[in-house]
């Protein structure tokens, strides 16, 4: 009995002798790198795998003065990934080796996390074998773990056939890819690259070499009031890519902007239908492919009236002896093909004209008591006239006259009654 206790005693001095002091991880490295994540790997120690209980872990950013941040790993670990990590920040990674009878010293790392992901880019296409692409960068905060940008450019139709474009750190990179197949799609993938050569997280975009450009040639043509025959032109090249045309219209100050998309690519003309009758529309003409919108410039047109009656009546009021107001009815509500009215009176021949928005006008500088013929015409924004419509209206006596005849009258009355009392008189003394 006496002799297995002393074993016993002798075993577990053993035991503690052996565990006593684990010793630190060694050959600690970055193996790799995202915008926003660190990987890193290390060697365990020299220690007896019974005496480890696993490792610790911390990473922290100088200096922004947060605490840092922890993760215990069983003792069979030899890495680590490191998460949500602030975009290019000098990082210090501890790895401590946790054991049975006490921890080791830690083996620290110090490392730039990865470069900043590339902010929003665009793909254009330039003619039938170009692309512009074009990204931003934060490059102020990233110039310490940046340096270039690589541009991957891979055929969709042939994904191991790729080339890659180097391109110099800056905050608005732009570059041409030519040499390209017509109505080709193409895989771009932007990374930004540190001075140890990883990548920061991909940005990708496609990229579309069309063979089409903006319509042209418009042209609008009244097949009737509510009916505009819309043609168009479209630029080909020698390779005439996949496209859909689409044609939008919108009713000035009315409803809601109207889009219809045709599945026959060769469509080149389209008649609108259900239109308002002299009303302003803004029509456009789009043409949808894999790669881009290519949008003509919108063309203004004014529907016409459905005949030349345009204006409901007309109405001349007296405002005062020597001027005359008129108003006027549009058959239309809301209509805007008329560019201005024209109105003429007689006598002597005069005429003026307003704007087609306005639906009264005064006339002055007229002669008192005189009976005016009015005519009033509307002119069109495609440059015809309405028929004409005539009213009359005739101006007051004059206030000044009437005020002159009195004062006449007065004076006579005055006369009258001064030569009655000289008869009086002169007959008394006659007498």
């Amino acid at each position: 009995m006496l002799l297995l206790l002393a074993a016993l005693l002798v075993s577990r001095a053993a035991i503690q002798l052996d565990c006593a002091g684990p010793g630190s991880v060694t050959q600690l490295q970055v193996v790799n790198l995202t915008s926003r994540t660190m990987a890193v790997r290390w060697s365990p120690p020299d220690s007896t795998p019974q005496c480890l209980r696993g490792y610790r872990v911390c990473w922290s950013a100088e200096p922004d003065g947060l605490s840092p941040r922890c993760s215990e790993l069983p003792a069979d670990s030899t890495a680590a990934s490191l998460a949500d990590m602030a975009v290019c920040a000098n990082y210090t990674v501890e790895v401590v080796t946790l054991g049975v009878a006490g921890n080791s010293t830690a083996a620290v790392l110090s490392s730039y996390s990865g470069a900043g992901p590339i902010g929003s880019a665009s793909a254009l296409t330039v003619n039938e074998s170009t692309l512009s692409v074009a990204w931003g960068y934060d490059v102020f905060t990233n110039q310490p773990c940046s340096a270039h940008f690589l541009l991957l450019v891979c055929s969709s139709a042939q994904q191991d056939s790729c080339s890659n474009h180097t391109v110099a750190l800056q905050a608005t990179p732009e570059v041409l890819l030519t040499g390209l197949a017509v109505c080709h799609q193409y895989q771009l993938t932007l990374v930004a690259v540190d001075h140890r050569g990883l990548w920061s997280d991909p940005y990708q975009l496609p990229g579309y070499v069309d063979g089409l450009g903006e319509p042209t040639d418009i042209a609008l043509v009244d097949v009737s009031s509510s009916q505009v025959f819309v043609s168009w032109t479209l630029p080909r090249i020698d390779a005439v890519c996949s496209h859909e045309p689409i044609l939008c219209h919108v009713r000035e100050g009315g409803e809601a902007r109207v889009c219809q998309s045709f599945a026959t690519e060769s469509l080149a003309s389209f008649t609108l239908t259900e239109l308002q009758a002299c009303a302003s529309y803004s029509i456009q003409v789009v043409i949808l492919t894999p790669g881009n919108n290519f949008v003509a410039s919108p063309v203004r047109h004014s529907t016409r009236p459905t005949n030349s009656t345009l204006l409901a009546w007309v109405e001349a009021r007296e405002v005062s002896d020597t001027s005359l107001e008129l108003t006027w009815l549009h058959m239309y509500e809301g209509a805007t093909c008329v560019r201005e009215y024209s109105m003429c009176w007689e006598p002597p021949g005069n005429c003026t004209s307003v704007p087609g928005s306005a639906t009264s006008q005064q006339l002055t500088g007229l002669q008192p008591q005189t009976t005016y013929i009015l005519d009033m015409t509307a002119l069109l924004t495609d440059g015809s006239r309405s028929d004409t419509v005539t009213t009359r209206a005739t101006t007051s006596t004059s206030s000044t006259t009437t005020a002159t005849d009195s004062s006449a009258v007065q004076l006579l009355s005055r006369i009258n009654i001064g030569l009655l009392l000289t008869l009086v008189l002169f007959f008394k003394t006659s007498a």
